[in-house]
């Protein structure tokens, strides 16, 4: 969210300090289990986490449910500048604090500041690489790759990209979250991870993640 807010405090500058040219913005804060959005409801404003987990889904009609990604401290959801409706919802995993900037300020500072514009970019083109990345997966990964996949990205995104072994990670995920990730049942995920941890891969369990072999876990997740 960093550059996102900098790329705004920047074009508010450049623009001028008149209230009309500011961006409304507003801390949302809810607990663990909460839904935070709701699929189909309106979509006049972008929003960002400050603190704690969140999960975007989308639930079919007979309450199968399909989690989309994971949402950590930072990231930038910028798909409600384009859209008038969310197509998904989100959950709280834990206790979150969300910041809401209004889309209409933000659309008409973009046309200002082509450093706006390019922060907006590369937060989509990393949404679109993520939903390929979870199309090879479903369509391509084994179980056990897709899982390792998934616990590494979240690993290097905690980590800043400096995955440590034996280093624990806080990670409130349950079970059924990575089921709904994954696509896969969770007694295969109970499963895959069981295997994991008697292997001395990765260890997740009592909330924490802790990758006790980095280069396993990476030649497992197929990773290139």
């Amino acid at each position: 969210m960093a550059p996102f807010c900098g790329a705004l405090i920047r074009g508010k500058r450049r623009v001028g300090s008149a209230d009309r040219d500011a961006v409304r913005q507003r801390a949302y804060h809810t607990h663990a289990g909460a839904l935070v959005f709701r699929w189909n409801e309106a979509a006049d404003h972008v929003f960002a986490v400050c603190e704690g987990w969140a999960l975007r889904f989308i639930e079919l009609a007979d309450g199968r449910r399909q989690n989309l990604s994971v949402l950590l401290p930072g990231d930038l959801c910028p798909t409600a500048l384009f859209q008038e409706k969310f197509h998904y919802s989100v959950e709280a995993v834990t206790d979150v604090c969300i910041t809401r900037f209004g889309r209409d300020d933000v659309r008409r500072q973009m046309l200002h500041d082509p450093k706006l514009r390019e922060t907006v970019a590369k937060a989509c083109a990393a949404d679109q690489r993520d939903v390929e990345e979870r199309v090879v997966s479903l369509g391509r990964r084994t179980a056990e790759e897709h899982v390792c996949h998934l616990l590494l990205g979240l690993a290097n995104r905690l980590s800043g990209h400096r995955v440590r072994a034996d280093h624990s990670y806080a990670f409130p995920l349950l079970q059924r979250h990575i089921a709904d990730l994954t696509g896969l049942t969770f007694v295969h995920v109970s499963r895959v991870l069981t295997e994991l941890r008697n292997a001395r891969v990765v260890d997740v369990s009592y909330g924490s993640m802790t990758i006790m072999s980095v280069a396993e876990l990476k030649e497992i997740a197929q990773l290139r």
